[in-house]
């Protein structure tokens, strides 16, 4: 397999994250046989055979009959529970580790509130109420709008976490990922205003909200606090 996988990867074909992991996994057991296969729930073997045979994989044939040969046995023993899988993740998300699964890296970060994203928030309400900076519907073009010292900080995306502000949409003509047209929202005005408290901090797991502090603050308590960073790096727990 070894000169063939060599020469299949130098193609030009996209792989997709699946076929990523399962030829790393097989690269893995054509080094060494007895190398420990990751734990599966028999529904996760049934996805992998299921994409296998659905003939969107890119793999060899040498590749996927080496998986096959290897998660086989698994599936007919039934293999770990995805529950049990699951809980070994959660279990070591703060400090970060590698996914049960798929290997993947990942890590759950605290993210608090500081002077810089509600200065932002600040910045945003007001601008959306200036007809010369947002449209009707208070759009901002922040790249083109927005002040210095927060295109340079880039603090504004973070107050998605609080559902303080949202990001506009691209159409699927779109040659960017994603706008630097925002909003605030509804909560964010009512917070920038006072009339309202917030969590004074947000887990975030995979770019999405875990949990949230049970500590409460208002946007008074929090507009000079600054960023620290190795506190967002060093926090574990």
């Amino acid at each position: 397999m070894g000169g063939t996988g060599r020469w299949f990867r130098n193609l030009p074909v996209p792989l997709s994250e699946q076929d990523r992991w399962l030829r790393r996994l097989a690269d893995s057991l054509a080094a060494d046989g007895a190398v420990a296969v990751p734990r599966f729930s028999v529904d996760q073997v049934d996805r992998v055979f299921a994409h296998l045979d659905s003939g969107d994989s890119v793999l060899t044939d040498s590749e996927i009959e080496l998986i096959r040969k290897h998660l086989t046995p698994l599936w007919l023993s039934g293999g770990p529970s995805l529950r049990e899988a699951q809980r070994d993740l959660r279990a070591d998300l703060d400090a970060g580790t590698h996914c049960p699964c798929c290997s993947k890296w990942v890590k759950r970060y605290r993210r608090r509130l500081n002077g810089a994203v509600v200065r932002s928030l600040a910045w945003l309400v007001l601008a959306s109420e200036d007809p010369s900076i947002a449209d009707s519907d208070g759009w901002i073009d922040v790249p083109r709008f927005g002040p210095r010292w927060m295109l340079r900080g880039n603090p504004h995306p973070k107050l998605r976490l609080w559902r303080f502000a949202e990001r506009k949409a691209v159409d699927d003509q779109s040659s960017v990922r994603c706008s630097g047209v925002w909003r605030p929202t509804d909560l964010g005005r009512q917070f920038a205003r006072g009339a309202v408290d917030a969590p004074e901090s947000v887990f975030e797991y995979l770019s999405e909200v875990d949990s949230v502090s049970p500590e409460r603050v208002r946007f008074a308590d929090v507009i000079d606090v600054e960023f620290d960073y190795r506190a967002l790096m060093e926090w574990s727990g």
